[in-house]
């Protein structure tokens, strides 16, 4: 649903007459509330129904879309990215755990790629429907119909959740929320490699939020590109990275993971540093493949927070591991918008590159990966 206006969102701001600046800080305070929720939601998550949660977040956020269009409301509209973020963030956490529940340990990789794979074909579809429509219909009929989606969505999870066995039996334990909390959190900070992949998930998110927030704008600004142009160059990322996925996660179970991030990495560095050299609309679609195809090996990295968390946790390592991406992503755009005002345009993809190759040190020379699934938190 959130892709259906994903692409227009920059240009949509811009048109109330907000600059990049302050889109940047815009697209932070969405970021800000799903740091400081997605952990709790994967906390709650552990100890009932994951599905009601789903259920929840999407029937919120059909209210929300339609408040961005209303005039009279802009000034609560950072109020509105901060409740955006806190109620679309639940499915994060909880539709990871729900996979991670019904995968066999051996397969979790694969299980993850796969996961991302339907979130990518939603993104693709959503990206070339929503450009339309704001080019067609404008802006805000795009909101509206993200928000149509979202309850369709409630009906189809519905449908899903009563089709679907919840496996509870991993998950049951009789401390208190909050002590769970504390004692889930000191168990999952308390593994070294753990913490390693939570430094990478706020590097690698602050590196991908470009691609979010400041290549529509680019796009259009540098290269000339119109909305159906930035929508269409969106929905081929998503489609590159869904076929890259799918290969990434069905040889991950073989063969070392962080083989495959490191390079995913280095190699996303490498295209990054390509964007402010482009001058043709063509260059733009490859380079962009480039990107979609070494970021793609990130499913990888939450398939190792998987592996190293205990399964009765899931909901709060998810939660947790989420929490960090969403820091990566707040200040990611605060970063972009000050570079963009401050020096030029082209040089929020070399702070990208910044952020990407950090990932690729972390990881090549401090990650040793152990899975300890059997682990309990009342151990």
């Amino acid at each position: 649903m959130a892709s259906v206006f994903s692409p227009v969102m920059p240009l949509y701001i811009r048109s109330l007459g907000i600059g990049e600046k302050g889109w940047g800080i815009i697209a932070m305070f969405q970021a800000v509330g799903m740091v400081a929720t997605e952990w709790l939601w994967g906390a709650l998550s552990d100890r009932g129904r994951r599905m009601r949660y789903a259920l929840f977040s999407l029937i919120i956020m059909s209210i929300l879309y339609p408040l961005y269009t209303f005039h009279d409301l802009f000034r609560y509209l950072l109020v509105i990215q901060v409740l955006f973020g806190a109620f679309s963030i639940i499915i994060g956490p909880v539709s990871r755990a729900i996979v991670t529940d019904h995968s066999p340990n051996e397969s979790i990789g694969f299980s993850m790629a796969i996961w991302s794979v339907t979130m990518t074909i939603g993104t693709m579809i959503g990206n070339i429907v929503g450009s339309y429509i704001a080019d067609v219909f404008g802006f805000e009929k795009s909101f509206y119909l993200s928000s149509i989606l979202s309850l369709l969505g409630v009906f189809a999870t519905y449908a899903t959740s009563r089709a679907m066995p919840e496996t509870v039996e991993n998950r049951e334990f009789e401390l208190s929320v909050f002590e769970g909390l504390k004692k889930g959190l000191g168990l999952l900070i308390s593994n070294p490699s753990l913490r390693i992949l939570l430094f990478i998930a706020v590097s690698s998110f602050a590196a991908y939020s470009v691609l979010m927030t400041f290549l529509p704008l680019y796009a259009s600004d540098m290269i000339g590109m119109s909305i159906i142009e930035i929508g269409m160059l969106r929905s081929v990322m998503s489609l590159t990275s869904l076929i890259a996925t799918v290969f990434f996660g069905k040889i991950s179970d073989s063969i070392n993971k962080r083989h495959l991030v490191a390079g995913g990495f280095l190699g996303a560095t490498i295209f990054f540093i390509a964007y402010p050299f482009l001058k043709a609309k063509i260059l733009v679609y490859l380079v962009s493949i480039g990107v979609s195809i070494f970021m793609s090996v990130y499913p990888l990295v939450v398939a190792m927070v998987a592996d190293l968390t205990p399964r009765n946790l899931l909901g709060l390592s998810m939660g947790v591991f989420g929490s960090f991406e969403d820091t990566g992503f707040m200040i990611g755009p605060a970063i972009y918008g000050l570079v963009w005002t401050i020096y030029q345009p082209g040089y929020v993809f070399l702070t990208s590159a910044v952020f990407t190759i950090i990932c690729f040190i972390m990881i090549l020379r401090n990650l040793s990966h152990k899975p300890v699934t059997n682990a309990r938190l009342e151990d």
